[in-house]
C-alpha cells in the first residue's frame, strides 16, 4: 500500500511532536494533522489512514500498530489510553524509539571502518594464498631450500581452507538451529532467565525491563489504579507477550499472599534495585511517582551504557584485524628473511 518507507527516526519525532502539541492544548486528531505538514506524499497518507482508523473506532495503539509503529511503541499509547496521560505516552514512546535508531545509526557509523579492514584483510589474504606463496614455494623448491615452519603450516592451512570453512559453517549453522529449536520450548519466562546469566548482556536485559516494567506500572498506579488492576490492564495489552504473561504470573503470586517487591526479587530479570524501590515507595505511599522516577533513571543510564559498549567496539575490531594484516605480512617476509639467509 505504501511505496514510501517511513523511516523509524522520522516515526520518533512524528511521535515526539505530536507530544508536544497535546502539551499546547491541540486535540489529538489535530496534534496528529498538523504533522502531515511538509511531508513525503506517502507518510501524509499514513497520517491521512491514522485520522481514518481513529475516527472509525479503531484504538489508539491498534491504529498506529496499523500503520507501521512498532508494537513496543504501540504498548506505550496503550497505557496512555487508560492514563489519560496521552502527551507523556506519546513523548516516552517517541524517546525510546528514537534511542534505539540513534543507537543503530552509531553502531553502524562505528562498524564502517573495522569492516573496511576486514575487506582489505580479505583480499590480501587472497593474494598471498593465491599468487605469492606458490611462487615462494617454487623458488625454494629451485634454490633448494627448506620451507620455514610457518610456510608449510600456512600452505597446509590454504590447502584445506575451502573445506574447513564449509564445515565451519554447517557446525556454526548445526548449532545455531539447535538453539532455536531448544528454546522454542521455553516460555518468555524462562526464555528471559537464560538470557539474563549471560554475561554483559544480562545487564542491559535487566535495565530495559526493568524501565519498561516500572514505566508503566508506575504511570498507570500514577492515576490511582491499585498494583492488582494495574497489572491487569498490563494483562490485557496484545503487543508483548512476555509482559502479558509476566503480569498474569504476578497477580496470581499477590493472590496466594506474596508482596510485589518479594515477585521480582524472585526474578532474575529485573534490576537488583527495583524491588527496594518498590518497598520504598509503599513505605512513603508514592509507589507510582518512584517507579516513574526510576524508569527514567534506567533510561539514562540504558542510553550511557550503549553508548560506552559501543565505544568499546572499535578498538576490539582494530586489534583484532591488526593483528590479523601483521600475521600476514610476516607470513610474507618470513620466506624473504629464509632465502637471504640461504644465499
Amino acid at each position: 500500500m505504501f511505496h514510501h518507507k517511513w523511516k523509524k527516526i522520522e516515526q520518533a519525532e512524528f511521535l515526539i511532536n505530536i507530544s508536544h502539541c497535546l502539551d499546547k492544548g491541540y486535540s489529538l486528531s489535530e496534534a496528529v494533522k498538523m504533522q502531515s505538514y511538509e511531508q513525503h506524499p506517502a507518510v501524509q497518507r499514513r497520517i491521512s489512514t491514522i485520522l481514518q482508523d481513529l475516527k472509525g473506532g479503531l484504538t489508539l495503539s491498534d491504529a498506529f500498530l496499523k500503520a507501521g509503529f512498532p508494537k513496543e511503541n504501540c504498548s506505550f499509547l496503550y497505557y496512555s489510553m487508560y492514563t489519560g496521560q496521552l502527551a507523556n505516552g506519546f513523548l516516552e514512546s517517541g524517546r525510546y524509539l528514537k534511542l534505539k535508531e540513534q543507537q543503530k545509526q552509531q553502531f553502524s557509523r562505528l562498524m564502517r571502518y573495522p569492516l573496511f579492514l576486514l575487506w582489505l584483510f580479505a583480499v590480501m589474504a587472497y593474494i598471498v594464498i593465491d599468487q605469492l606463496l606458490p611462487s615462494f614455494r617454487e623458488l625454494y623448491r629451485a634454490m633448494s631450500i627448506e620451507l620455514p615452519y610457518s610456510v608449510k603450516l600456512l600452505l597446509a592451512a590454504t590447502r584445506h581452507l575451502g573445506t574447513l570453512f564449509i564445515i565451519v559453517l554447517v557446525i556454526i549453522g548445526f548449532v545455531i538451529s539447535l538453539i532455536i529449536l531448544y528454546t522454542k520450548t521455553f516460555t518468555p519466562q524462562q526464555r528471559h532467565t537464560h538470557l539474563s546469566k549471560i554475561p554483559y548482556l544480562s545487564s542491559y536485559l535487566k535495565m530495559y525491563l526493568s524501565y519498561y516494567f516500572s514505566f508503566h506500572l508506575g504511570c498507570l498506579m500514577k492515576v490511582g489504579l491499585p498494583v492488582n488492576q494495574a497489572l491487569e490492564l498490563i494483562e490485557k495489552q496484545h503487543f508483548l507477550p512476555f509482559f502479558k504473561q509476566e503480569a498474569r504470573s504476578m497477580r496470581e503470586a499477590l493472590v496466594n499472599g506474596l508482596e510485589l517487591p518479594d515477585i521480582i526479587k524472585r526474578r532474575a530479570y529485573y534490576t537488583r534495585d527495583l524491588p527496594l524501590v518498590i518497598r520504598n515507595g509503599e513505605l512513603q505511599g508514592h509507589l507510582g511517582e518512584a517507579l516513574e522516577d526510576y524508569s527514567q533513571i534506567l533510561f539514562n543510564r540504558l542510553d550511557d551504557k550503549i553508548t560506552r559498549g559501543f565505544a568499546a567496539i572499535q578498538p576490539i575490531f582494530f586489534i583484532l584485524f591488526g593483528g590479523l594484516i601483521i600475521g600476514l605480512f610476516l607470513s610474507i617476509l618470513t620466506p624473504m628473511f629464509s632465502i637471504i639467509k640461504g644465499l
